[in-house]
């Protein structure tokens, strides 16, 4: 297995790969994710320059940055477990995403429509809960809920 540490902030020789040998082993349920693609939030880049303060007081230095990935399942724990080796999935996890591998619990990844790719997902699980979050958590929207969004000037056609 492969991963890039943060080793320090705010320097360009700010990330090591490190390879590791020692693999380690599933819990109940629990995946295992070859990693494809991972998708680079604003916060990894904050996390970057030492500006996040939450990870700053829960997580030292090295750090595995990266919160969400896409891949391909390789190995899970029992053969009554929802999801197969060889499925594609997304994921969002607290961090460690960073890697070629990386093992996550079921609850925490979701299976690709054939209509997406790999590649189309990786950054989607950010964006996808910061959204979710915005409207039902702090906007609150209801069934019967509008929305209206107005084009700003100068953007998109007709401009």
């Amino acid at each position: 297995m492969q991963k890039i540490f943060l080793y320090k902030y705010r320097s360009k020789n700010s990330y090591k790969y490190i390879d590791i040998i020692e693999r380690e082993k599933l819990s109940v349920d629990q995946v295992r994710v070859d990693i494809k693609y991972i998708g680079i939030s604003f916060t990894d880049l904050i996390i970057k320059k030492g500006l996040y303060k939450y990870q700053k007081d829960n997580y030292s230095l090295p750090f595995c940055q990266g919160f969400e990935f896409s891949g391909i399942i390789s190995e899970v724990t029992s053969s009554e477990h929802e999801y197969k080796v060889g499925e594609e999935v997304c994921g969002l996890v607290k961090f460690g995403c960073f890697a070629n591998e990386i093992i996550v619990n079921k609850n925490n990844i979701f299976k690709i429509p054939k209509t997406y790719s790999l590649k189309d997902v990786a950054a989607f699980p950010v964006n996808f809960f910061t959204a979710y979050h915005a409207l039902c958590n702090i906007v609150k929207i209801k069934k019967e809920s509008t929305t209206l969004w107005q084009r700003p000037q100068g953007m998109g056609p007709g401009s």
